[in-house]
C-alpha cells in the first residue's frame, strides 16, 4: 500500500492551519490531535506567541478554531477549555490567529520564527546513514502498556511528554523574563516539608500522601459552603480608566457590563455591595469591599474571620493597596492565598509590576461594550477554578 509520507520537519501550527485551509478533519482522541498519520499532543507548543507573554499549545489554538468553525457557544467552549486543561486564547489575539488558520493572511508578528526554527530541528528525524540504521530506528519496541511503537516514535514523544511538563509548571511572568514555578505554592510550606524530612517526621517513599495531608487543606469552595460564609471580593478604593471599583463592580460582576470608574465618585454607592453567583450548583452571596479596614478589629476578635472569607482581589499596580492586609510586604505570598485579576482596556500595556504578579489579566475594549460578557465569563471561570482547588494555607 502506497502512504503519503509527511516532511520529517513538523510545525503544529502550519499542520493546524493546513487542515483548516483544506477543511480536513482533525481527530482528538484523551490528549492527543491527530492529522492523519500525524499524532501530536494537546500540549504541543507552538511558535504563535501570547499577548501577556509566554507561547500558545497546540491544543489552544485547535478549541479555539473548533469553536469558530462550529460557532460554538462560549459557555460550551469554556467548559471544554476546563475539560481539556487549556487555558484559551486572548480576545486581542482572537482574530488574527482565526484569519491567519483560515487562511485570510499569509503571516503574523507573533509567530515567533526563532522558536519556529527550534521546534522544527527538534522535530526532524536525524537522517539514516544506511540502510541497516535506517532498520534499527523502525524497528519495533513493545512499550509498557503493551502498545508497538517505533524507537523513533517513542523518543519522539519523550521529547514531546518533556517538553508538555515544562509548559505546565512554566509561569509566564513577562514576554522576556520567566521562571519555572514550583508545585508547592508557598516557600514557607516547602521549608517546613525539608525540616519534617530531615526529622524523619515524612518520607517521600513509604507515606507519599502525608506529604499532601500536612501541605493542602479542603479547597475555598467547600470551606465557605459548608460554614455558611459569604466569599470575599476586594476592588481598588479609586477607580482608574480601564479598572474597576465599587462604582462599576456592581454591574461588571453581576451583569457582564463594564463602565469605565474614572473619575467617577463612589462616595454615594453603597460601601458594600453583595452580588448572587452560583458555583458548582451552590448560590454564593459575594461581598465586594474596597475597604480592608474592618477586616480585623481588637475589640471584636470575630472581624478576624473576614480576611478567612477573601477569595479574590481585583490589583491598581500599586503595592499600598496591599496596606493593612496580612502579610503585608510580601504581596506574592497574599497573591498565593487570593486569586489576583487585574482589569484593564486591551489597548492599554500591562504595568510591569502587575506582569510580575500572580494575577489573572482581564481585558476589556474602550467601545465594544457587547464584549464585556466574554471577560465576565473568564473573571468568574477563573475564580471558580481557584476556588475548587486545594488551599494552602500559611501561619
Amino acid at each position: 500500500m502506497i502512504r503519503n509520507k509527511r516532511p520529517n520537519k513538523i510545525d503544529p501550527l502550519e499542520l493546524l492551519r493546513e487542515f483548516t485551509i483544506n477543511k480536513k478533519d482533525v481527530v482528538k482522541k484523551d490528549q492527543y490531535l491527530f492529522f492523519d498519520q500525524t499524532k501530536l499532543e494537546l500540549k504541543t507548543p507552538t511558535a504563535w506567541k501570547k499577548n501577556t507573554g509566554g507561547y500558545y499549545t497546540l491544543g489552544d489554538l485547535w478549541l479555539f478554531n473548533q469553536k469558530v468553525q462550529q460557532n460554538m457557544s462560549m459557555k460550551h467552549y469554556f467548559n471544554q477549555r476546563q475539560s481539556f486543561a487549556l487555558e484559551g486564547i486572548d480576545k486581542i489575539d482572537e482574530d488574527e490567529i482565526s484569519n491567519y488558520l483560515q487562511g485570510k493572511i499569509d503571516n503574523s508578528d507573533k509567530i515567533d520564527q526563532e522558536a519556529k526554527q527550534q521546534l522544527l530541528s527538534s522535530r526532524k528525524s536525524k537522517p539514516a546513514e544506511s540502510s541497516a540504521l535506517e532498520g534499527s530506528l523502525t524497528k519495533k519496541i513493545k512499550t509498557n502498556d503493551g502498545e508497538a511503537k517505533t524507537v523513533e516514535m517513542q523518543q519522539r514523544e519523550e521529547y514531546l511528554n518533556a517538553i508538555s511538563w515544562i509548559m505546565k509548571t512554566e509561569k509566564p511572568l513577562t514576554s522576556r523574563t520567566r521562571m519555572l514555578r514550583s508545585k508547592f505554592n508557598s516557600n514557607i510550606n516547602f521549608k517546613h516539608y525539608i525540616k519534617q524530612l530531615d526529622e524523619g517526621k515524612m518520607t517521600t517513599q513509604n507515606n507519599p500522601l502525608e506529604i499532601k495531608s500536612t501541605i493542602n487543606y479542603p479547597c475555598l469552595f467547600k470551606d465557605l459552603r459548608d460554614k455558611g460564609l459569604k466569599p470575599i471580593i476586594v476592588v481598588p478604593t479609586m477607580g482608574r480608566t480601564g479598572n474597576i471599583s465599587l462604582f462599576n463592580a456592581k454591574k461588571f460582576l453581576a451583569e457582564g457590563k463594564y463602565e469605565d470608574p474614572e473619575n467617577k465618585d463612589s462616595d454615594n454607592s453603597e460601601r458594600v455591595i453583595q452580588i448572587e453567583k452560583n458555583i458548582k450548583g451552590h448560590n454564593f452571596l459575594f461581598e465586594v469591599y474596597d475597604n480592608v479596614g474592618t477586616f480585623e478589629s481588637k475589640n471584636n476578635p470575630s472581624q478576624k474571620s473576614k480576611w478567612e472569607r477573601v477569595v479574590g482581589v481585583f490589583v491598581s499596580g500599586q503595592k499600598y493597596q496591599f496596606k493593612g492586609w496580612p502579610k503585608e510586604d510580601n504581596i506574592p505570598s497574599i497573591l498565593d492565598q487570593v486569586k489576583g485579576f487585574y482589569l484593564k482596556y486591551y489597548d492599554i500595556p500591562t504595568p510591569d509590576q502587575v506582569a510580575n504578579w500572580n494575577v489573572k489579566i482581564v481585558s476589556v475594549y474602550r467601545n465594544k461594550r457587547h464584549l464585556d460578557f466574554p471577560a465576565y465569563e473568564q473573571f468568574w471561570q477563573e475564580l471558580e477554578n481557584f476556588m475548587i482547588q486545594p488551599r494552602n494555607k500559611q501561619k
